[in-house]
């Protein structure tokens, strides 16, 4: 792919995103982006370590996000957490699901 055909995500802005916005209303679907955290975490919350565009947590009305459990003391507790980094529509009460990687 040439440099001049290329636009990264991190150029989006929440205008430019809401053609996709649109779509998932008139096809009444989700649309699911996936990305990876930064690694710099002390002291940044999920949403802030996202990689590429800030728009991307602006526009999205939920965000759920896989973390390693850091609280795990045996074999038989959950390797990983589902969480609700964002939820537009809910409480900001902590919603999560721990699972282990089988």
């Amino acid at each position: 792919m040439s440099n001049q055909n290329y636009l990264s995500y991190q150029h989006y802005s929440p205008k430019a995103l809401e053609n996709l916005v649109q779509l998932a209303k008139t096809l009444s679907c989700a649309i699911v982006g996936i990305t990876h955290l930064t690694k710099q975490h002390k002291g940044k919350s999920l949403l802030a370590r996202m990689s590429g565009a800030r728009a991307i947590t602006q526009v999205a009305r939920n965000i759920l996000m896989t973390v390693r459990n850091e609280n795990k003391e045996s074999d038989d507790d959950p390797d990983y957490v589902l969480v609700r980094a964002k939820s537009s529509y809910s409480t900001t009460d902590v919603c999560h699901l721990p699972y282990k990687n089988q």
